[in-house]
């Protein structure tokens, strides 16, 4: 009885191991194979040192950073002046200003700075370009002027400065934007009592402008 068992268990013993030879021969992927390895992630491609920035003069993408703005008050910079009497109309201009922002640097800056202006004016949200015209923006206000007395008409603007630093890849520059937080323009019966509040552009053109000659 032992030997019969033991002649029955061999071939079986050998079935599978002929059954792998075959599969391998023919060039199939036995049951556990792993499989196909997978491809490695394709990394990311790293910016090259020719794509980054030399210069402010191959500088297309810079970036402006603004510090906390001070406002630095009223300041009047265009006015003119219109005297009614028995002899008539006279005009005069009594300042004939403009108003423009201006930058400066701490140390040294872009040469070109046109190239940068609308991004800083963008990105800090004050105009870091542009102009404020002074006497002809007036001109045109005493055309019904009645009466006799003095009139003045005043252009002002209220400043400002901001610290900021503008960047663009190697490159950084600290500067200061000077230019204005709001603007006025208005006209004065310089007949008539003050009634603007003190420290206004109407009170400082009233104050200066209302009794010179």
């Amino acid at each position: 009885m032992k030997s019969t068992v033991r002649g029955a268990a061999r071939p079986a013993l050998v079935v599978p191991s002929l059954a792998a030879a075959v599969l391998l021969l023919a060039g199939c992927v036995p049951l556990d194979d792993p499989g196909p390895s997978q491809s490695p992630p394709v990394p990311a491609p790293i910016q090259s040192a020719s794509a980054i920035p030399s210069g402010w003069e191959d500088c297309q993408d810079p970036v402006a950073t603004a510090g906390e703005a001070l406002v630095e008050g009223w300041k009047v910079f265009a006015v003119m002046a219109v005297d009614t009497g028995p002899g008539g109309i006279s005009g005069t201009t009594l300042l004939n200003g403009a108003y423009s922002p201006l930058i400066t640097f701490e140390d040294e800056g872009p040469q070109d700075m046109a190239r940068f202006t609308g991004t800083i004016s963008e990105d800090i949200g004050f105009p870091a370009d542009g102009l404020l015209s002074g006497v002809k923006s007036l001109e045109t206000t005493f055309q019904d002027v009645e009466g006799e007395g003095r009139i003045v008409t005043y252009r002002a603007v209220e400043e400002a400065s901001l610290p900021f630093t503008l960047a663009c890849g190697n490159e950084e520059a600290r500067g200061t934007l000077h230019t204005w937080n709001n603007t006025e323009s208005g006209i004065l019966d310089c007949t008539l009592a003050a009634e603007e509040p003190a420290g206004s552009p109407a009170a400082l053109a009233r104050e200066e402008y209302c009794l010179r000659g």
